[in-house]
């Protein structure tokens, strides 16, 4: 693997596994709140349990994915009690939103980090930039890595937040809608794409759809910085 990609893998790793276990976590500690300890041991930002729970999703994929990409995607998991959640639909919309919400507010976190090193003179805007690690520019050394692990941050929560929360299963949003919306056609049917194994199906279309939508992403993440 040459240097620099062994320098970004660096960078990528470990802003995805702080992004995949925050969403999660968000999951389990939201269900805990509401009374089901199903994910009980994953409501911590301690990664391993998660890494044990999906080690395929949290390390080979994301790892194969930088190979073949330069870029990283994956998955993991927070097991919920279906009772539970059949009981108490609004609180499983709840745990079903929690997830993209803390990424989303990630992205946020780690956009006004960008903002506070730009308005030091620190790092720069980059508007010739066309991948999430290059957003801004920085010298080198430890501020340049900050910078560049800011900016994969940033960007790669905007991508998780609006992606799980597109209304199909296995994503989040289809959870939320099932949760809002109990008893309805729209919620009847992704519940019968679930429970008849049919949501590859709809990861298909999610990605399908999120392709699409990929300019007008990219125009969020850019804009954001350029605000």
């Amino acid at each position: 693997m040459p240097s620099l990609q062994i320098a970004a893998l660096a960078i990528w790793f470990p802003a995805f596994l702080l992004s995949i276990v925050l969403h999660e976590a968000a999951h389990a500690a939201t269900s805990l709140f509401f009374g089901d300890r199903t994910a009980e041991r994953q409501a911590t930002f301690n990664p391993m349990p998660h890494i044990q729970q999906e080690p395929v999703g949290t390390l080979i994929v994301p790892l194969l994915s930088f190979w073949w990409m330069g870029w990283m995607f994956g998955y993991a998991s927070a097991p919920y009690d279906p009772y539970w959640a059949d009981r108490n639909p609004r609180r499983a919309a709840l745990m079903s939103a929690a997830g993209p919400v803390a990424n989303l507010l990630l992205a946020a976190g780690a956009l006004a980090a960008l903002h506070a090193l730009m308005a030091a003179d620190l790092v720069a805007y980059n508007p010739r930039s066309s991948q999430i690690i290059d957003l801004v520019t920085a010298p080198e050394g430890w501020m340049g890595f900050g910078a560049k692990f800011l900016s994969v941050l940033y960007g790669l929560n905007i991508l998780l937040g609006i992606l799980n929360l597109l209304p199909l299963p296995p994503l989040d949003g289809s959870g939320v809608v099932r949760g809002l919306f109990p008893g309805s056609g729209p919620a009847r049917l992704l519940a019968t794409m679930e429970e008849r194994g049919w949501s590859m199906v709809g990861l298909v279309v999610a990605f399908l759809l999120f392709s699409r939508m990929g300019p007008y992403i990219w125009a969020v993440i850019d804009g954001g910085l350029r605000l």
